[in-house]
């Protein structure tokens, strides 16, 4: 079973885009390759098809976004998806 670390703040006007899995059966943590987008506080949730969904946030602390991005762990990458219609 995993979580997922996903972008965050880096301080100053740093946002991060860089995304983790945690291994809760080991406690080890491994890079995934990181967002389209880089993003602070997201919303995420594993879909029945295994991908990764994540979407809105913010990418400098003032402003929400529209996007959305889906992660393929069996392809290892990112692909966005269409926006949202109110940014988040």
């Amino acid at each position: 079973s995993s979580f997922f670390a996903l972008g965050g703040y880096a301080g100053g006007t740093r946002y991060l885009s860089t995304a983790e899995a945690f291994d809760t059966a080991t406690g080890k943590s491994t890079p995934i390759p990181s967002m389209g987008v880089a993003r602070s506080g997201p919303g995420a949730a594993v879909g029945p098809d295994g991908a990764l969904y994540v979407v809105g946030g913010s990418s400098d602390g003032c402003v929400s976004l529209r996007s959305a991005e889906r992660y393929d762990p069996r392809e290892g990458r990112w692909e966005p998806l269409p926006p949202l219609p109110t940014a988040r």
